[in-house]
């Protein structure tokens, strides 16, 4: 009697397991048709994502392309009329002088002079458990600190920059695009090196005085060195540079106002 309704307690719980496998086929064979419906359209998502990028991608790449080579041909037009200008007047030759001068200015050629060399890069320090996110970001390079870096040096008399050979004129965006910092539109990484032209002296002092770059830097763990150099080379701007909305002012009239060459006040 025992032994009978053990099998009978037997095949009721291979029955009840049965109907729930059976229940758990039927949810997933329910469910699989909507996990591939939306892993699918999420695949068509990023694929048309990737594609939108690659365009984007290419646009860029040809903008770049068709200005270098406006910059290229510019040069070599610049460079003709430089060989002409010498050969002939004198009153042509000071207009090459005052060319050379403003290109120098402008940072469309390379200079050389006396000058230090500004090395700027992440802590080595291990991050610690429990650091905040505030506590790491200070032990990276920001562009902030770029920016602040030859903002110390022009007012301590810098006269033409560069950070990684890319030279820094009044145009050039300093920034984070993510996890990167672009000078120039030019990704850079770690170590930056900031070449400057200018009193050695001069620069190395503001560099090292007291609560100057080195120290902020080295309170936070970044590394922070400066050397000076006789003899430093900065290169030159090799970007077109367009305006267009700024336009030089021609006159200003009786009343004191200033006029420009597109006229109406602009």
């Amino acid at each position: 009697m025992g032994a009978e309704m053990n099998r009978k307690g037997y095949w009721k719980a291979q029955i009840a397991l049965g109907v729930v496998c059976a229940v758990l086929t039927f949810a997933i064979a329910i469910q699989i048709p909507s996990v591939n419906q939306n892993t699918k359209s999420e695949v068509n998502k990023t694929s048309q994502r990737i594609e939108e990028l690659q365009l984007e991608l290419g646009k860029e790449i040809k903008n770049n392309k068709d200005l270098t080579e406006q910059y290229q041909l510019a040069q070599s037009e610049l460079a003709q009329y430089r060989e002409s200008a010498a050969n002939n007047s004198d009153a042509a030759k000071v207009m090459l002088e005052q060319l050379t001068r403003s290109e120098m200015l402008s940072g469309l050629t390379a200079v050389e002079g006396a000058g230090i060399i500004v090395t700027i890069a992440d802590s080595t320090a291990e991050q610690m458990p429990g650091e905040t996110i505030a506590e790491k970001e200070m032990l990276i390079i920001h562009d902030s600190d770029l920016r602040m870096t030859i903002s110390e040096l022009a007012a301590a008399g810098a006269e033409a920059y560069s950070i990684n050979g890319e030279r820094i004129i009044s145009t050039t965006p300093i920034r984070c695009v993510g996890p990167v910092i672009t000078v120039n539109e030019k990704k850079m990484a770690p170590p930056y090196v900031i070449t400057v032209i200018g009193d050695p002296k001069t620069l190395e002092a503001a560099v090292n005085m007291r609560g100057g770059l080195k120290d902020m830097f080295e309170s936070v763990g970044n590394i922070c060195t400066v050397s000076t150099h006789e003899r430093l080379v900065v290169p030159a701007y090799n970007r077109a540079i367009k305006f267009d909305y700024a336009k030089p002012v021609t006159s200003v009239n009786g009343d004191g106002d200033i006029t420009s060459r597109g006229g109406d006040g602009e």
